[in-house]
């Protein structure tokens, strides 16, 4: 049998920055090398990202009953720190960098739907309660049409995006295209979460069946993956992009299962996992943002990153791309480290919530004087250049 085989739980943590790490990679390989004809399988990686957003924040909170404030800054403070000050020093808007807006949306409402009453998470039926609520929520404000456009108009100073490539397109238009392809699979990753243990229980009684056994349902496991997967390529992944686009909120979960499963299944699979892109999902963040302005180039305010940055002659690309993406992801890790470094200060270790509220407003005080003090300097340079510059001033 192979009940002496030391037991590895499916989807451990490195397993799940591993995924992220090759996923990550080949998102910025579809950008930097505008790998249109993958566009679909690029959906899915983000749709992938958005599963883990679920998952994992539905473990930490159903296991830890952690709802603490220090704990929501926290999380806050990785999705939105960085882009926070790139949108500030740049004067992009938010929406261009949609992920961060993405994962921060899901995340407010897996805390909200768990954290409301949350002894109801013990309880079956209170369970069950949530998981429809949540599911309502997303069907009426997703797939009933005028409801995404009335919910969000207050928020739009926030959430809209002026595209240089589309003026007359509603300033609304981006945040509900992202929103509405992944307003599903969140759910899904959520109920994948608390059906985890029992899963595991099944894996660990079929790595102790006898060798033949345990084998031949793999097998047939394997065999009915195989099956759903040419499936799901045929009849939805090769799609063309709208049509794809229509039908993905509502079957992006199921490749996402599937590979799941194929990870998993066998007990050599989940034993090992490549380091190498394990660190690179613990950076996807800093990569995601970074690609816009260290590894490509933007066509502008709120541009697309549509330009590779160059530092050699065009004749020496491959050499320009090894050493721009030595950089670029140099500067990524550090800016991952210095994040993490920055952090404790506003959310200091088991910090109680009158800590954190004081120190929130107290960092709030202090971004506010530097974004006045720099607005006063932006006014004064421009002051003076259009004293140097009185023609230009003048022309129309």
């Amino acid at each position: 049998t192979n009940s002496s085989i030391y037991h590895v739980k499916h989807l451990q943590r490195d397993q799940t920055e591993e995924w992220k790490g090759w996923m990550q990679m080949m998102f910025l390989w579809y950008h930097y090398f505008n790998a249109t004809e993958i566009y679909n399988v690029i959906r899915l990686y983000i749709a992938a990202y958005v599963w883990m957003t679920g998952f994992g924040n539905f473990s930490y909170y159903y296991i830890k009953k952690d709802f603490c404030m220090s704990r929501f800054i926290a999380m806050q403070w990785r999705l939105n720190f960085m882009v926070a000050w790139v949108c500030a020093i740049l004067g992009n808007e938010y929406m261009l960098y949609y992920i961060c807006p993405l994962h921060t949306l899901f995340t407010l409402m897996i805390y909200f739907g768990l954290g409301i009453n949350y002894p109801m998470n013990y309880t079956r039926w209170g369970l069950i309660a949530k998981f429809a609520i949540l599911f309502v929520i997303s069907l009426v404000l997703w797939d009933v049409k005028g409801v995404f456009t009335f919910v969000w108009r207050p928020f739009t100073f926030l959430m809209q995006y002026h595209d240089p490539y589309k003026p007359s397109r509603p300033l609304l238009s981006e945040w509900e295209f992202r929103t509405f392809l992944d307003h599903f699979v969140w759910i899904v990753g959520m109920f994948m979460a608390c059906n985890h243990p029992k899963f595991d229980a099944w894996l660990e009684k079929l790595d102790a069946l006898p060798a033949a056994t345990s084998n031949a349902i793999k097998g047939a496991v394997v065999a009915a993956v195989g099956i759903a997967g040419y499936w799901y390529v045929n009849s939805v992944l090769l799609l063309p992009k709208k049509e794809y686009n229509a039908v993905h909120p509502y079957t992006s979960f199921i490749p996402i299962v599937l590979f799941i499963i194929l990870r998993n299944i066998f007990t050599v699979a989940r034993q090992y996992h490549l380091h190498l892109f394990e660190f690179l999902g613990k950076t996807t963040l800093e990569t995601y943002i970074g690609q816009f302005h260290i590894w490509m180039a933007t066509t502008g305010i709120n541009g697309s990153p549509k330009k590779l940055l160059s530092i050699l002659p065009e004749d020496w690309f491959v050499t320009n791309f090894v050493v721009i993406s030595v950089i670029f992801f140099f500067i990524s890790y550090r800016l991952f480290q210095c994040s993490n470094a920055i952090r404790p200060i506003l959310v200091p270790s088991k910090a109680t919530d009158e800590v954190v509220k004081r120190n929130v407003v107290l960092g709030l005080i202090l971004v506010l004087a530097i974004y006045v003090a720099c607005a006063v300097l932006a006014m004064v340079q421009g002051h003076y250049v259009g004293i140097a510059n009185p023609v230009a001033t003048l022309s129309p």
